[in-house]
């Protein structure tokens, strides 16, 4: 047999072999367990399995209630009240996600995540947007820390007595980035594969910074003096937009005649490599 074919037949028996994970489905582990959820398939996917073993179980799914039970039980950073990081009731919120995870990570001896608006700056096009965002998944990748992206769906409808069509957040979710490809072009876009708790699947996407036509975004959470979550619009613009036919955001249900879109909204990425551990 030709060297050449040997080494084919090598290549792919490696291939084979490095098959990917399947995704972790939340289905059995709680409405709103998404965020947790992304947290576990972003091991899994990077092949962490020094950091899964720390969790209890043998299955994803009882690692992931491990998760919550040791580490999104700690109280909120964000609501700065007498709640919980996690509620089943209503998921988690970025800065509480974050908290948790880099508490995960401090005990393997990894470097902290960090979390970002993904908003176009002032002294950027949208090309160079998109090419900056690209590099900050590719990295995160690279460093072992497949990024968890936080995606809102909206919806433009006549509600009430409101004789115009208002914006509406629909729903929100986070999701596992698996993989990103840059596809050059005019209005240059990336491939996204997107490991989906809801489904349990692998869901394609396409994102890019160009919306079809004008809307607006809801982008930024605060809190009011009276502890009351208030949220700011910003031009769609400044955004990132998804194309993503399988993800169940409540989309599919809107009437023929209201306009929704999927944004991008939040990313979770890691800017470095695994911490050494200190000498002696």
């Amino acid at each position: 047999m030709k060297r050449s074919t040997l080494l084919l037949l090598g290549l792919l028996a490696t291939f084979l072999q490095a098959e990917e994970p399947t995704v972790l489905s939340q289905k059995r582990i709680g409405k709103q367990s998404c965020g947790p959820c992304a947290f576990i398939n972003s091991l899994r996917f990077a092949g962490d399995e020094k950091a899964l073993a720390r969790l209890n179980g043998t299955t994803p799914e009882e690692k992931a209630r491990h998760f919550i039970s040791r580490y999104a039980s700690a109280p909120s950073i964000y609501w700065k009240q007498d709640r919980k990081a996690y509620s089943k009731d209503e998921g988690i919120n970025p800065t509480d996600l974050i908290g948790i995870i880099n508490t995960f990570r401090k005990q393997q001896q990894q470097s902290d995540v960090e979390g970002q608006l993904l908003i176009k700056r002032n002294d950027e096009n949208s090309a160079e947007f998109l090419d900056r965002i690209h590099r900050i998944i590719s990295k995160s990748i690279a460093a072992g820390f497949p990024p968890i992206l936080d995606i809102r769906s909206s919806v433009a409808s006549k509600r009430g007595k409101s004789d115009k069509p208002l914006w509406y957040v629909l729903g929100g979710h986070w999701v596992c980035l698996v993989s990103v490809t840059k596809v050059e072009s005019d209005n240059p876009l990336l491939m996204l594969r997107l490991a989906d708790s809801y489904t349990g699947k692998i869901i394609g996407s396409l994102m890019c910074s160009a919306p079809p036509r004008k809307s607006k975004v809801a982008m930024r959470y605060r809190l009011d003096a009276l502890g009351k979550e208030k949220t700011t619009w910003i031009e769609s613009s400044e955004c990132l937009f998804l194309s993503a036919p399988g993800m169940p955001l409540g989309t599919q249900k809107a009437k023929w005649e209201e306009r929704t879109y999927l944004n991008a909204r939040y990313l979770i990425w890691c800017p470095g490599d695994k911490k050494q551990p200190a000498s002696d």
